[in-house]
């Protein structure tokens, strides 16, 4: 890492095309994108929870908000004395 941050300062031409090629990297990435992901991704690991709560229980696990911050997971089903 250190390396790489030397040779940005010693090489002027290396930071102008860091600096051009962010700026173009930045103009496709938003907060709601990364908010997309993110809920697939919980959703990838809760489906399998789900299921097997489903399967045993009769209780599903799903998302049921996660704009713009909170995650909120919801419970559905009877719980266990």
């Amino acid at each position: 890492m250190a390396n790489k941050i030397l040779a940005v300062l010693n090489r002027p031409e290396l930071a102008e095309s860091l600096r051009r090629d962010a700026a173009s990297e930045l103009r496709v990435l938003s907060w709601e994108a990364a908010a997309r992901k993110c809920v697939r991704v919980y959703n990838d690991l809760i489906e399998p929870l789900s299921s097997a709560l489903a399967a045993e229980a009769g209780a599903t696990l799903a998302i049921a908000d996660a704009w713009p911050v909170l995650l909120v997971v919801e419970f559905q089903g009877p719980l266990a004395p």
